[in-house]
Formats: C-alpha cells, structure tokens, sequence
C-alpha cells in the first residue's frame, strides 16, 4: 500500500472513530462596539498556503465566493467580489499576501472601506477510492481593521464531508461517491458547510449595536421557487420583499448578481423579478433581500439557495403566493 493510499486508510479509521469536525470557532480579540467596529467590509481574494500537502488549484476561489455569500447576510456595508477585484487590479494591490503587513491606507482609500477580510486555505483535497470517498479544506481567516491594523477576530477551521462503510445502504455510498467525483460540485457543497458555520459565530456590529442603530425592518423575503431548486436559463426569479414603507428595495443572487431593483408596489409591499440569462452562473445562491434607508443604513434578510442547471430550457413559470402575514401590507 503506497503512502498516499494509507494516510487516507488512517483518516478512515479516525473518522469511524472520533466522527467529522466541530463546529467553527472564531477568536475575538476586540469587541464590536458600534462607536469604533467597522461597518464596510471587503472580502479580499483568497490566498493558499505554498506547503499544502493536498492543496487543489481554484478551491480558494470557491471558497471566497460562497463565503461572501453568507457573509452577505450580516449587517455590514460589503462590495461586489468583482468590484474589489477590479479596483485592486486598477491599484496593483491584487496579489496581496495573507500578513499584518498590509498597506492600510493605500487599501482603504482604494475601497472605501474601514476593513478587510483575508482569507488562506491552508490544505484541501477531494478524494474518491473503493468503499470510501472524502472532500475536505481547511483555510484561515481574519479581520483587520484598516484605520489601526488591528486585528479584530481570526478564524481557523477545516470541514470535512465524506462517505463509507458507515453510510446506511450500499446505493446512498454509491450515489455520494458519484457526486463526490464531480470535483467542482464538491468543493462547492463543503464550502457551503464552511461558511455557513463560521458565518454564525461572526460579531455582527448591527445585532450588538442593535440599541445604537437603527436598521430598516424587513418582515419577510418571498419567491417563486423552492429551497435549493435548479433553474434554467429563461426561467423568471420572482422576488417579493416586506418591511417598512417608502425606502429602497432591491435582492442579490450570491455573489453573481447585485441590487436588482424591487418597487413598491404597495405600501411596505416591495416586488421584482430577475430572468436567468446564458452567461449566469450561481450554485447554493442565498436570495438576500436589502431595504435601504435615506442614510444609507441597510436591513438584510436571506432566503433559500438556488442553483443554475445545465440545461437551456425553461421550466413552467410558478405562480407567486404570499404567506397570509403579507396580506397586512395590503391597501
């Protein structure tokens, strides 16, 4: 048996043994009071480790990706990944390493923004062999405040989804180890286990603040679709939104699509609609809706994921139903 083969027979057994990873941890070093936390963030690119034993090419892309997707949710001011990406490309800052040593004021005039977010994945693989079939990455995170350099909480977590002997019944193994071999597909589904569980322990200065600020109130996000149904291309997203009346409304899709406009139809009564068109490309996308005061100050509300298929014809277009507590915002 070579090397290789056996340190993945010892992860088998120690899985069998101590079960998958814990929940994320994540370090606060400084407490997000609202007088002085950060409110805009950008997430910048994604860095890997050099000596990753398994590391895979792009999986720090996926990971940044589905990270800002639900990091999204959280109560701070954040850009479009293709924005920031464009401005540091613009500024010759792309190609910053993950360190303390960065150029703080060259960065926050440059975005516009009080903080970063870098991010490292420190090892990943995707593994399929006989009875047994794995996906894991480990990465670190951190916060650093760009007017002090501070860092204000760092993170540093691995996630790991496999399948074995322990699965259930030999058809569950077989259909995991099919969909486990569709690399891309992989990551992008252990990403979501990642960021969905560090996302939960991040400071969210508006919940903490909650006595300090006031954000718009949104009561509800609604749409057409199903959680995690697969759309085509054609197919109409419908996007309805309450919450308080006369502000601006809009919806992302993940990271792809930003403030596609929503109007007020109706007092506190917000609706819209996004088709799908060839040159999309969404997988897990959390709908968020964003209702914006005249300060600028947003309320945030996700919805379920959805994810573009392959295939180019449209499906039946749903009719939208709103939950009977909408019926309030009615004239």
């Amino acid at each position: 048996m070579s090397q290789y083969y056996f340190r993945f027979f010892l992860i088998f057994i120690l899985i069998l043994l101590l079960g998958g990873c814990g929940a994320a941890k994540v370090k606060v070093h400084k407490s997000p009071l609202f007088s002085s936390y950060p409110l805009s963030v950008a997430i910048l690119p994604f860095t890997t480790e050099k000596d990753g034993e398994f590391l895979e090419k792009g999986i720090e892309k996926i990971l940044r990706d589905v990270f800002y997707n639900y990091f999204s949710y959280l109560s701070f001011s954040d850009l479009p990944l293709e924005k920031i990406d464009k401005i540091l490309a613009q500024n010759k800052l792309e190609n910053i390493s993950y360190s303390k040593k960065l150029p703080l004021k060259k960065l926050r005039d440059a975005l516009g923004v009080d903080a970063v977010i870098q991010g490292k994945l420190i090892n990943s693989n995707n593994f399929t062999a006989g009875i047994y079939a794995e996906t894991w990455l480990k990465a670190q995170m951190q916060l650093i405040d760009l007017k002090t350099g501070e860092t204000l909480w760092d993170l540093d977590h691995e996630e790991l989804d496999q399948s074995s002997l322990a699965t259930p019944t030999i058809v569950d193994m077989v259909r995991q180890q099919i969909a486990n071999s569709n690399t891309e597909k992989a990551y992008y589904k252990l990403a979501e286990q990642f960021a969905s569980k560090v996302v939960r322990k991040i400071p969210d200065p508006n919940k903490i603040a909650q006595n300090q600020i006031i954000s718009p109130k949104i009561s509800g996000v609604f749409a057409n679709i199903e959680s995690n149904q697969k759309l085509n291309i054609g197919d109409i997203i419908e996007v309805t939104l309450t919450g308080t009346p006369k502000l601006t409304a809009s919806f992302d899709i993940g990271s792809w699509k930003f403030s596609i406009p929503l109007k007020e139809t109706q007092p506190g009564l917000y609706t819209g609609a996004y088709s799908v068109q060839p040159r999309d490309h969404f997988q897990n996308a959390l709908i968020i809706g964003r209702l914006k005061d005249r300060l600028g100050i947003t309320g945030k509300k996700a919805l379920h994921g959805i994810t573009l298929s392959t295939s180019k014809t449209p499906i039946q277009k749903a009719n939208l139903k709103l939950p009977d507590n909408a019926k309030k915002f009615k004239n």
